[in-house]
């Protein structure tokens, strides 16, 4: 069964190999005709007569001028000669693919004629190199190709196989190299895969696994030398993907995945570290792997819990990669400017800050991650003082960012009583420091002359001083136990007027966005107000102290109302003096039904004067500033223009 089987791949291979050979001898008859009648064009205007007169007589002699070397021009083949040259070499490629088939009558063990089957292929691929031998590419990689499955398919696993696999999948890579890339990457991608196949079914610490690490050196490395090439780097990194993938599911895991995933990571960065700066722009494709391929290194020991278990080593493992692409961005900025690697920088550049910001995540304690991610921007924007990129200004914003999220995170831990320290302390590390260093990297900013990257940075700043002010309002008002005491009407109120506070804080910068973003806080601020009125009131309106919901934020409304007239913004100063009257007669309101004493015809008049006035304080002269209106209007035309 198993030689009926052999002969019927071997049938196989040289069917295909006698199509690609009958195509490829059809195409050189053609060839060769339209160079025959090229040649002959070129010697009929090349040979010509000419006439010698010498003195005293008329002589007339026709001589021929020939091409130089003319005389050594061979007889010209005929289409027989070329037809049967072609089929010999067809006969003897087909001889040598079904050679191997022999030592099924002469009890020879099918492990070894199935790699002599192999390396013919091989061979058949490096005789390809040769011009008139270029048929043999495809024969050699279909033969290769199928004594490869024919070992596999007979459970021949042998490291005379894997050699030989790897044999032929190099031979596959030189022929990419040097004449062309579909046939050598085919019989590569054939051979790899073979020795994967092999590697899954017995184990990749063996001769299959040494033969795939390999190829997919070689084919990283070769995919890096040229442009057109750059489909065998991409194969080579899918390749090892796949690699590790079969590898972590088998035993031998446990011992050398580490190394594996290390070496795999250390291939594709140093392709990265020497590629990028020699092809600058054109070097986006390396700088893709070789940035994702340590940090994905590093991401598959850390869940794997092998080498890097420990978050700490896992954290400081990628802190160091985001230093050794930085490394490979200041090689480059020594050969080039960096604005000239375009793409290539980006990919590196945000490459470092992911490899950067997780090593915070995992090596720093919670209460110091903002702290860190605030010095991050800080330095960021130091950078771009001396890289004028806007690359840099772009991480710096979401160094920023990623603060405002850390502090986010340490505020819900304490909120939820799991943190592990003082709820104190905690809020001074995750809000206030973190506020500091964004107001430092806003100031620097502004230096610089990057006013929107300090308006950012200034509003990062307000909005994580914000957080820290309502957590403080919550540990106060709970004395501590977040969990235990609810939140009052009159909490809820002093958070509203925190959120104007701040807003206040935010629209005078020098920013575009300072007042869209003021604006919005505010109507944040109103609408949370509204739902506390809906929803913490009913219960606790007659508690002392629940009018305190109504007075603070009335005074934060009142303050609205002042800055916006000066500004000369009519519809928000109108809505800030509504809101600022409502919430006074709300006050005024729960006030007067605190006291028991006051007949009921009493509180419903003193009650309805109060709501009436803050509606007809609305239509009172002076609300609005028409001059303010006008110097508004004024600028923002001078700024359309």
């Amino acid at each position: 069964m198993e030689t009926i089987f052999l002969f019927a791949t071997l049938a196989l291979a040289s069917g295909v190999g006698f199509v690609i050979l009958w195509r490829r001898q059809r195409a050189a008859d053609r060839e060769i005709a339209r160079l025959r009648l090229l040649l002959e064009s070129l010697e009929r205007d090349q040979v010509g007569a000419w006439r010698q007169v010498r003195v005293g007589e008329r002589v007339s002699e026709k001589k021929v001028v020939a091409l130089p070397g003319a005389g050594r021009i061979a007889p010209r083949p005929t289409d027989a000669d070329a037809t049967s040259h072609e089929f010999s070499k067809g006969l003897v490629l087909a001889f040598a693919a079904a050679a191997p088939a022999a030592g099924a009558f002469f009890q020879i063990t099918p492990a070894w004629f199935c790699s002599v089957g192999v390396l013919i292929g091989a061979a058949m691929m490096v005789l390809a190199l040769r011009r008139d031998w270029s048929a043999a590419a495809w024969t050699g990689a279909s033969v290769a190709a199928g004594w490869a499955l024919a070992a596999l398919l007979l459970a021949q696993n042998s490291t005379f196989v894997a050699l030989a696999m790897g044999a032929a999948g190099a031979s596959g890579l030189l022929y990419a190299k040097a004449k062309g890339l579909l046939p050598g990457a085919a019989m590569a991608f054939a051979m790899t895969a073979a020795v994967l196949w092999g590697g899954a079914s017995t184990t990749m610490i063996s001769a299959y696994g040494a033969a795939f690490l390999t190829l997919v050196a070689i084919a990283a490395v070769v995919g890096a030398t040229a442009l057109r090439l750059e489909g065998l780097h991409f194969a080579a990194f899918a390749a090892a993907l796949m690699g590790l993938y079969v590898l972590s599911g088998q035993p031998d895991a446990a011992i050398w995945f580490t190394p594996a995933a290390s070496w795999s990571g250390a291939l594709f960065f140093a392709v990265m570290a020497v590629r990028v700066p020699q092809a600058g722009s054109r070097g986006a494709s390396f700088a893709g792997t070789g940035t994702l391929a340590p940090i994905a290194a590093v991401a598959a020991l850390h869940d794997a819990r092998h080498a890097l278990a420990a978050p700490g080593m896992a954290g400081l493992a990628l802190v160091l990669v985001a230093l050794a692409i930085g490394a490979v961005i200041a090689l480059c900025a020594q050969r080039r400017t960096l604005s000239s690697l375009r793409l290539s920088h980006w990919i590196m550049g945000v490459g470092a800050f992911v490899a950067a910001s997780g090593g915070f995540i995992l090596a720093i304690p919670p209460p110091a991650t903002p702290l860190a991610f605030a010095m991050l921007a800080a330095a960021l924007i130091a950078l771009s003082a001396r890289f004028d990129q806007r690359l840099w200004r772009v991480l710096a914003c979401a160094a920023a960012g990623m603060t405002l999220l850390e502090s986010t995170v340490v505020a819900g831990l304490i909120l939820s009583e799991r943190a592990p320290w003082p709820a104190w302390w905690g809020l001074a590390a995750a809000a206030a420091a973190p506020a500091a260093g964004l107001f430092g990297g806003a100031y620097l900013a502004r230096r610089l002359k990057f006013t929107r990257i300090a308006g950012v940075f200034d509003i990062a700043a307000l909005a994580g001083m914000t957080l820290a002010a309502n957590l403080a309002a919550r540990l106060i008002f709970s004395a501590g136990a977040t969990l235990l005491q609810p939140v009052g009407f009159a909490e809820a109120g002093v958070h509203v007027t925190i959120w104007l506070t701040a807003a206040l804080l935010i629209a005078p910068r020098q920013s575009r966005i300072a007042e869209p973003a003021a604006l919005l806080l505010s109507a944040f601020a109103l609408a949370g107000l509204i739902s506390a009125a809906g929803v913490w009131l009913p219960p606790t309106w007659r508690t002392s102290g629940a009018a305190l919901g109504f007075l603070i934020p009335s005074l934060g409304f009142w303050a609205h109302w002042v800055f916006w007239r000066g500004r000369g913004r009519n519809l928000s100063t109108r809505l800030s003096l509504g809101a600022a009257a409502a919430t006074g007669a709300g006050y005024l309101t729960l006030e007067m039904l605190q006291q028991p004493a006051m007949p009921t015809w009493a509180l419903i008049i003193l009650c309805g004067a109060a709501f009436a006035c803050a509606v007809a304080i609305n239509f009172a002269p002076g609300v609005t500033s028409p001059r303010a209106a006008r110097e508004h209007r004024a600028r923002r035309a001078y700024a359309r223009n």
